[in-house]
C-alpha cells in the first residue's frame, strides 16, 4: 500500500511504529514472538531495545531474508500460525500480523498465539473497511474476502480469550498523502476508537494462560518445505486464571466471583 520515498510514507511508518510500541508496551529482557514477522524489520526494532527476539514465517523466502537481516539462522523459525512450533507461555509477548488473515483458520491462530503468550497478545492486521480495502478492491485484491473486519475479530478474540480485557483501535482512517497535514488528526485517540482506519490493532491482555497435556515428544520447528509440517497437537487443555491462580479445563464453568 505504500509508494516508497514519499516524506508521508516515512511519517506514516514512524507512526505505526509508536503506536504498535505503545500497544505492547516492551520491556529489556522480555521474550517477543512475531508471527508473520516478514524480513525480520520489527524484530530488529525489538531487538535493539533489549528484547529477547523470535520470528515465525510460513514464506520460505522471507524466513531466508528475516535470518539474513538479523543475522542470525535461529531467530527465525518456518512454521504454520495455526500450529506453532512452542511450548505453552513461552512468550511474554505476542505479535500476530497480517499473516492472520493468510491462515485457514484465524481462530486457530488467535488461540496459538494465546497458548503461548503469558502475558499480552497484540493483532496487527489490515482493515477490508477502510481506504486499504477500498484500494484492494479497485486493484482487485485476491485475498480481500480474508481481511478480518473490526467486528469479526473482536469476535474471534471475544471466543478465544473470553473475558480478558481488549483493546481495539484504527490507524491510517485517511488517505496516506493528507498524512503530513492531519498527523493530529490520526493521533487523537477518539479518531482512532472508530473501525475505519487502514490498520487495525487489537490488544489482549490475557485474563488465561493455556497449559496442554505434554506430548510424548516437545515442539520442534519444522524444516524448510512446500508447506509447513504438523508440529503439535493438543490432547489437553487447561486455562490458569492469571488473577486467582484457579486452573479450569474450558468446558467447566469459571468459579463465582473469578471472572469479576
Amino acid at each position: 500500500m505504500l509508494n516508497s520515498g514519499r516524506p508521508s510514507d516515512h511519517l506514516l511508518v514512524a507512526l505505526e511504529r509508536d503506536l504498535l510500541l505503545s500497544l505492547l508496551e516492551p520491556k529489556p529482557g522480555e521474550r517477543i514472538l512475531e508471527v508473520g514477522c516478514g524480513e525480520g524489520k520489527l524484530l530488529q526494532l525489538f531487538r535493539k531495545r533489549g528484547l529477547d527476539v523470535t520470528g515465525l514465517e510460513s514464506d520460505q523466502a522471507l524466513v531466508l531474508a528475516a535470518r539474513n537481516n538479523l543475522q542470525n539462522n535461529t531467530l527465525v523459525e518456518f512454521g504454520d500460525p495455526g500450529d506453532l512450533p512452542f511450548e505453552d507461555n513461552s512468550f511474554d509477548l505476542v505479535l500476530l500480523g497480517h499473516s492472520i488473515t493468510l491462515s485457514l483458520d484465524p481462530r486457530a491462530a488467535l488461540a496459538e498465539a494465546g497458548r503461548v503468550a503469558r502475558k499480552r497478545v497484540l493483532v496487527k492486521t489490515l482493515n477490508p473497511f477502510s481506504w486499504y480495502g477500498l484500494c484492494g478492491r479497485v486493484q482487485g485484491c485476491s485475498d480481500l474476502d480474508r481481511w478480518l473486519s473490526p467486528w469479526r475479530l473482536s469476535s474471534l478474540a471475544r471466543q478465544v480469550f473470553g473475558p480478558s480485557r481488549m483493546k481495539r483501535i484504527t490507524f491510517s482512517t485517511f488517505p496516506q498523502a493528507c498524512l503530513p497535514w492531519l498527523k493530529a488528526v490520526e493521533t487523537s485517540p477518539f479518531v482512532q476508537r472508530f473501525p475505519w482506519g487502514g490498520i487495525l490493532f487489537l490488544r489482549v491482555d490475557l485474563r488465561y494462560t493455556v497449559r496442554t497435556r505434554p506430548l510424548t515428544a516437545p515442539a520442534k520447528p519444522a524444516a524448510l518445505g512446500p508447506t509447513p509440517r504438523p508440529v503439535r497437537r493438543q490432547s489437553g487443555v487447561w486455562l490458569r486464571d492469571t488473577v486467582t491462580g484457579r486452573e479450569r479445563t474450558p468446558e467447566e464453568p469459571p468459579v463465582a466471583g473469578a471472572e469479576s
